[in-house]
């Protein structure tokens, strides 16, 4: 099963040695994930994640109450996953809200191997 489509990929240079590929439209088990990829140098170093999100949602009709709720979800997801252990030998992962962006999100990220 394919899980994307070309049309569903965008590749950002960011132009300081960082490329996003942003990927959505994910079907895994009952729900549709999109994802940013964030590649420094050719490496991957952040995955950043999430679901749960309705064509309706926009910034109109956003409020931090419901972006809180989401990142509950988010953790409690998570948690399920995973357990309540977040960090690694190979890096971390999380569920959080981030009032800078007003976005809910989870996140991978890789320690650096250089």
């Amino acid at each position: 099963m394919a899980y994307f489509r070309q049309d569903e990929v965008n590749v950002k240079d960011i132009g300081n040695g960082y490329f996003h590929y942003f990927i959505r439209n994910v079907p895994i088990e009952t729900e549709h994930f999109s994802f940013v990829l964030i590649f420094y140098r050719g490496q991957l170093d952040t995955i950043l994640f999430g679901f749960d999100y309705s064509p309706d949602d926009t910034w109109e009709n956003w409020s931090e109450e419901k972006e809180l709720r989401r990142a509950e979800k988010y953790n409690k997801w998570l948690t399920r996953q995973i357990g309540t252990a977040r960090n690694f030998w190979w890096g971390s992962a999380w569920a959080d809200f981030d009032a800078k962006s007003g976005w809910s999100g989870l996140g991978l990220r890789f320690k650096n191997h250089e």
